[in-house]
């Protein structure tokens, strides 16, 4: 049964939808964390070595990320990157029917925005994609195409130096990919009784790749770092606990949408079809490699009980084959059972959360964006003689997940290095002020409170999918020491309904830019749902003592 032509053009639709908030993600997303280290690093081999014998043995994407960074454009660097997000799903998703294919593709991106365990760090910030995200190309071409050959005794000779390549990537994803091949030969040798060496110089050129990676001396230096040392404390059994009863159902839980559907696919396969493991004439079907996907799946997590640390951006290479297993169980399903009206409700519901998702991560990134603005503003006006550069810390607004967020932690001193300073520091902050520039954002000018125009302006912007307001209360200097005993503010709303609501709150001062602020934060009040509010403060233990009030209306 073929399909109908329309849903060629809304898989088409889908998949571009998707790779346009990609796209616009990716330009919003600045330079971060480990950034400037490896931009500072450049190609330089003598600092690649000691790199290599002190901290990671990761060859591939130590390279990859100057290589990444070397581009200093927005505009460029969000097409690579997005590229590579579509490149790596392509090569999931490619099979011999194409109109098909579209199909696995679209559904593939929305599990893979939806359900990624680290979306941010993996493929937002540019040394995590070069670790997890460029990297996972390499390891999926070269399993894709040992999986091709014993399906179609079909092999892309490019497969050998990738092979090299592919072996050196992350740790978990090599010895699994190391264990696939295996299993590809054993497969050709017990049940097609023939011993096949196409699959040799593959196998040697990974675990040669492997070697490189996990032999080198900085393995070692970085497992004795001193934030590793209760975990090497712990016995061979409690590591075990800890890794099997604590870590992976955090696994299972950060990506519960494509473990769901993987098992369902697989579900579906048995109950719907007739579900053969081998065709024939001896060859898997893409049943078997389904299920055997999804046990490399958790094999490349199992791997993991002997690391001292799992981040969340460590179970990428789960959730990639994870990925490919639900592409071959799609790819074996008939296109009949496909086309259901179950199936039909359940993809568009996929796809309208991943609208609404996508609208607020957006929001939250574009938010970022023009906060790094007023950082970079910082940086470049203050001058490089002085001894520090105050910078605010990046606030991200609500997001549907933290997996949407990138890595926060900063290297302050290869950023002072990179923007020649000599010692960038940043703060905290408690709330998004890449508002407090806009105009567009402020709602009231300069009034009086304890001194002549105390008040600055008032600001407001909206949070958690626009259900809770923000405001900000800019106040000078000398407003800020005026503060009296016992004093308290008052903010008072009147809704369109002209309802009253009191949201009172205490002095919470907070500084950006030797800029002061006062906070409050109204959860479950959109912005369009006030009429009018009143900010004013009073003396807590006599609350009918009102030093001053300010009326203003939305």
């Amino acid at each position: 049964m073929k399909y109908p032509k329309l849903n060629k053009y809304i898989y088409f639709f889908v998949c571009a939808t998707f790779l346009a908030v990609v796209y616009t993600l990716n330009y919003y997303t600045p330079l971060q964390s480990d950034d400037y280290g490896y931009a500072i690093i450049g190609f330089n081999f003598d600092a690649h070595l000691h790199h290599y014998l002190t901290w990671s043995g990761r060859i591939v994407a130590d390279f990859i990320s100057p290589t990444l960074l070397l581009v200093n454009n927005k505009i460029v660097i969000a097409a690579i990157q997005t590229f590579g997000v579509f490149l790596l799903l392509h090569l999931i998703s490619k099979f011999d029917n194409t109109v098909k294919s579209w199909y696995i593709l679209s559904f593939i991106s929305i599990i893979f925005f939806l359900s990624h365990p680290s979306f941010g760090q993996s493929n937002l910030w540019i040394v995590g994609s070069a670790n997890y995200l460029w990297t996972s190309v390499l390891y999926v071409f070269v399993a894709k195409e040992v999986i091709g050959y014993i399906q179609n005794k079909k092999i892309n000779p490019v497969v050998y130096p990738a092979s090299l390549l592919a072996g050196c990537t992350n740790e978990n994803a090599s010895l699994t990919l190391i264990g696939i091949i295996l299993l590809c030969y054993l497969y050709l040798l017990v049940i097609i009784k023939k011993n096949d060496l196409r699959l040799l110089p593959i196998f040697i050129l990974v675990i040669t790749g492997a070697v490189f990676l996990l032999a080198t001396p900085g393995n070692e230096s970085r497992m004795m770092d001193p934030s590793f040392a209760d975990w090497r404390s712990l016995s061979l059994i409690e590591k075990i606990d800890l890794h099997f009863f604590h870590r992976m159902p955090e696994v299972f839980k950060s990506s519960k949408l494509a473990y769901s559907i993987a098992i369902v696919s697989i579900l579906l396969c048995i109950r719907i079809q007739k579900s053969n493991l081998i065709t024939k004439d001896g060859k898997p079907t893409d049943f078997l490699i389904s299920i055997v996907l999804l046990l490399a799946s958790l094999g490349c997590s199992f791997v993991m009980v002997f690391s001292p640390a799992f981040p969340d951006r460590a179970k990428t290479p789960s959730f990639v084959f994870c990925l490919m297993s639900i592409a071959y169980s799609l790819n074996f399903i008939r296109n009949d059972i496909l086309s259901t009206n179950f199936i039909r409700v359940f993809y568009s519901m996929m796809f309208l959360t991943f609208i609404v998702e996508s609208i607020s991560v957006i929001s939250a990134y574009h938010s970022i964006n023009l906060q790094n603005s007023i950082r970079i503003k910082l940086i470049q006006e203050n001058d490089s003689n002085e001894k520090e550069t105050l910078i605010p810390e990046f606030y991200f607004k609500a997001m549907p997940s933290s997996t949407y967020m990138f890595d926060t932690w900063t290297n302050f001193d290869a950023m002072s290095k990179y923007y020649n300073k000599k010692n960038i520091i940043g703060y905290g902050t408690i709330f998004d002020y890449s508002v407090i520039d806009n105009n567009k954002y402020k709602i009231h000018d300069s009034s009086n409170m304890f001194t002549k125009k105390g008040l600055k302006g008032i600001y407001m912007y909206t949070d958690k999918y626009c259900l809770e307001t923000v405001f900000l209360f800019e106040i000078t200097h000398e407003e800020r020491l005026s503060e009296q005993p016992n004093q308290r503010f008052l903010f008072h709303v009147m809704d369109i309904f002209d309802n009253y609501h009191n949201f009172d709150f205490e002095p919470n001062y907070a500084y950006v830019n030797d800029r002061v602020f006062l906070y409050a934060k109204l959860n479950y009040m959109p912005s369009w749902y006030i009429k009018n509010a009143s900010f004013g403060a009073f003396d807590s233990t006599t609350p009918s003592k009102r030093y001053y009030q300010i009326d203003f209306t939305l």
